[in-house]
Order: structure tokens, then C-alpha cells, then sequence
């Protein structure tokens, strides 16, 4: 499902098949080797395509590399242009990748389980949709490193957020399985489950490896993840 390819630390899901490139890297690549990390992909910094992530449930479709996005509050990219690097940003919270080989369009979001609260997933879902005409069943679906129900500890609260994805540890506090929330959401909106591949990995389990702001309390570097049509 994933490889390896180009300089140690980066992956490249092989699941979505040609005409497309979605991708993500270890910690070997801190924020200022973006362009590193593109070039061993095959593709250009100057195509990337970032927004202002603020855990909303935004999604913005993407025409051209414009420095203007990194201003625009959104949590998600949708594009059909060909070569545009569509690029989210994490350190816990959940990238799903999103590509339509029928249509050939590609979106990325960043999954906080702020923004998955909000309704990102349903939103991105819609964009794909209404405006791409694209069918749910056609979709593949990929999901990064993120943090893991093993390791994401939450408050009570979160039983009333997500049910049936909160895991009590006592009385006051539990784990959630974020990831299993956006799987849940993509299956109820049609996405079959044999199209969602998941890395697996959890960055606080694996914090050697990857990210995380909660194993080490306090981080600027994030893990870059991207997706683009070829």
C-alpha cells in the first residue's frame, strides 16, 4: 500500500494507481525542507498550494498556485489542474488524501477533531460532488500518520461528539478513535471501504519517526502531506 521511494523518509501511497502523486514524510524533512521533500517526489515548491488551516470545515478549490491561499482560513484543497501541489500541514490531526480517477480530481484536508466535528469530511465530500459530479464510488481514499486511539487521551465531553468512536478509561476520561470517525463518515456517504487505505501509523507511538504536538508538547514542524495530478 505504501512505498518507500526516493531519499529515506518518504512515503508515496501506490494505491491510487497512476496520474496522481500523494504523499507524506517522516521528520527527516523539517519545515525547511519542503522543497526537498517535493523534489523527491518528483514535483515543484513553486506548484504548492497551502491554506490557512484553522480546524473549520472550509474547503477551497484550488485553480493556481496562489501565495494569496496561505492567507484563506480552510482546512481542505480540492483541484483539477494538472502539476498544482495541494499541501496540509499536521502534527497529530488526521491527512486524508482524495482522488477521483474518473474524474480526475484531487483534494486533501486536514482532519483535526475540531474541523471533523464541524463537518469537513461531509464538506469535501459535497465539493467532489456538486461540483466535479463526482460519484462516491468512484473515490479513493488514503489517511496518514496521525494520532491513534491508543494514544489520544480526551475528556468526557468527547462521548457526546463522537459515540461509538469514545473509549473510557475511567470517569473523567477516555481515547478516541478519530481515524475510525472519518472512515465511519466516508462509508455513510458511499465511499467503499475497500477504497480507504490507511498508513497505520501513530505519531506519538512513533515519534522517532514522525511529528507529534502531543508527544512533545510543543512543536513548530509539522508533517507535509500532499497530493497531486500528473
Amino acid at each position: 500500500m505504501i512505498l518507500r521511494e526516493g531519499p529515506e523518509g518518504i512515503y508515496r501511497f501506490t494505491s491510487f494507481g497512476e496520474g496522481v502523486v500523494a504523499g507524506f514524510h517522516s521528520r527527516m524533512f523539517d519545515n525547511s525542507k519542503r522543497a526537498e521533500f517535493l523534489e523527491g517526489l518528483r514535483l515543484r515548491f513553486e506548484d504548492l498550494v497551502m491554506v490557512k488551516q484553522v480546524h473549520g470545515k472550509a474547503v477551497v478549490a484550488a485553480e493556481k498556485a496562489d501565495p494569496a491561499l496561505l492567507e484563506t482560513p480552510a482546512d481542505g484543497l480540492i483541484t483539477q489542474t494538472r502539476g498544482l501541489v495541494l499541501g496540509i500541514r499536521t502534527a497529530d490531526c488526521v491527512p486524508v488524501f482524495l482522488w477521483d480517477p474518473v474524474g480526475r480530481v484531487a483534494g486533501i484536508v486536514h482532519g483535526g477533531w475540531k474541523s471533523v466535528k464541524s463537518g469537513i469530511i461531509s464538506q469535501a465530500l459535497n465539493v467532489f460532488e456538486k461540483k466535479h459530479r463526482t460519484k462516491t464510488e468512484d473515490l479513493r481514499v488514503a489517511i496518514g500518520p496521525a494520532i491513534r486511539r491508543c494514544c489520544y487521551e480526551v475528556g468526557k465531553e468527547f462521548l457526546g461528539y463522537f459515540p461509538g468512536f469514545y473509549y473510557a478509561r475511567d470517569a473523567a476520561k477516555g481515547h478516541l478513535d478519530l481515524v475510525g470517525v472519518i472512515k465511519s463518515r466516508l462509508m455513510k456517504r458511499g465511499v467503499p471501504e475497500s477504497r480507504i487505505d490507511d498508513a497505520g501509523f501513530c505519531t506519538v507511538c512513533e515519534n522517532k519517526r514522525f511529528f507529534s504536538y502531543r508527544a512533545e508538547q510543543q512543536t513548530q514542524e509539522r508533517i507535509l502531506s500532499v497530493i497531486s495530478i500528473l
